[in-house]
């Protein structure tokens, strides 16, 4: 009796593990693209992330994203897309977390300053190749976000821009203050003739305690939040939110924190009978082995059937061989397993 209890919960194990290694999806997935606006310095990426997906690109030079190379994400339907941008060095930011659509074109603009402030909008236009758009057709910060001035004369004049001040310390309120606008690239590339060099505003004041702009506060210093599969945790003076982690299996929204993954049961030991029947066991034996090959067989089935049709209509499609096996090596897949399922 023991025995085939035994053979029931190895079965069920198998069974369950199938049902859980889904392949990569090989063909659905949402192109995002577009730009996140009052970026002050160079060298931001941009992590994109689902439950099953994640990517980290760095904004170009006009802090765009998804011009250079089709940006692709995976993922299934229900779940969001998380934005989150990540700096040089210090903390990182949530820009927003979008749902996840399927074979969908989508545009969207940030603002590192608000974050979860964006705009979405599905759109059949791909976005042109950053080496030959112009500023007529793309989505571009210096465009939209900036106030360059030329005049008549052809002289570019310098319009700056600040952050908010500090807080008052030891007297002494500070902010960070440049020039939002094209002069100098207009000038390197001789579209204009010279600069009206304004003077940048004054980046330090004195103050007393009473003067300091304290940012408001949000939340409680310490508390934790879910936003769709994001773990976020108040910061210690309680002005914003910052990221602490993705949460594979989920968010708890009520106790604010991560769902554990769950925890395998091992199968009770088998206890072996003083008396036994050789034939009971050989029989046994027999029934194990063919429940275990037919398990490998419906894994193997489960898990590269959708490849191999991937193949044979990628194929008839008249994509190359070699393009074919790039892609599903870029997807996860094994070379040496993929080498052979070309054959």
């Amino acid at each position: 009796m023991h025995f085939f209890v035994y053979v029931f919960v190895v079965f069920s194990f198998l069974t369950i593990l199938v049902s859980a290694d889904n392949p990569p999806s090989l063909v659905g997935f949402q192109q995002v693209y577009g730009l996140v606006h009052n970026v002050t310095v160079s060298g931001y990426q941009l992590n994109i992330t689902t439950p099953s997906f994640a990517t980290l690109v760095l904004l170009d030079a006009e802090d765009r994203f998804g011009y250079d190379r089709a940006l692709k994400v995976y993922g299934r339907a229900g779940e969001q897309i998380s934005f989150i941008l990540v700096p040089p060095t210090g903390n990182k930011t949530i820009l927003g977390l979008v749902p996840y659509a399927v074979s969908s074109l989508t545009y969207l603009e940030f603002d590192f300053r608000q974050p979860g402030n964006f705009t979405v909008n599905e759109t059949t236009t791909p976005p042109p190749s950053a080496d030959n758009d112009d500023d007529d057709r793309r989505p571009s910060r210096n465009r939209n976000n900036t106030n360059t001035s030329v005049n008549a004369t052809g002289i570019c004049r310098y319009n700056w821009e600040c952050s908010l001040w500090s807080d008052c310390t030891v007297g002494q309120q500070s902010r960070d203050c440049y020039h939002a606008d094209r002069c100098d690239d207009l000038l390197a590339q001789r579209l204009i003739g010279s600069i009206d060099r304004v003077e940048s505003p004054a980046e330090s004041r004195a103050c007393t305690a009473t003067e300091s702009e304290a940012p408001a506060v949000v939340c409680a210093a310490g508390q934790k939040r879910c936003q769709g599969t994001v773990l976020q945790e108040c910061s210690s003076v309680g002005t914003e939110w910052r990221f602490v982690q993705s949460c594979t299996q989920g968010c708890d929204t009520v106790a604010g924190r991560c769902v554990a993954a769950p925890v395998e049961q091992q199968p009770a030991p088998v206890v072996q009978e003083s008396s036994f029947s050789l034939w009971y066991y050989v029989g046994g034996g027999v029934v194990l082995i063919a429940l275990v090959g037919g398990v490998i067989l419906l894994w193997y089935w489960h898990k590269y059937k959708p490849v191999k049709e991937y193949i044979k209509n990628t194929r008839l499609e008249g994509y190359a061989d070699e393009k074919i096996q790039m892609k599903l090596i870029g997807e996860g897949w094994d070379p040496k397993r993929v080498e052979k399922l070309m054959k």
